[in-house]
């Protein structure tokens, strides 16, 4: 099978490498990266909280029964 291209289009943006690296632009990366790991943190202690085994009485109630 034969492919034959006439005519091809493209863009092309030129872009200032260290723009990327503007001081505004680092600064709203990392207070999105700040806030999505502060989150996941949270969740995880959440968790780990869910998880813990805890009486279902505390020491004073218990001593109050006896």
């Amino acid at each position: 099978m034969e492919l034959i291209v006439n005519k091809m289009n493209s863009t092309v943006r030129a872009v200032d490498s260290q723009a990327l690296l503007h001081p505004q632009v680092m600064d709203s990366i990392t207070d999105k990266l700040i806030a999505r790991v502060t989150d996941y943190l949270k969740h995880e202690q959440t968790v780990k909280e869910e998880r813990t085994m805890r009486p279902s009485m505390t020491s004073h109630e218990i001593s109050s029964w006896e």
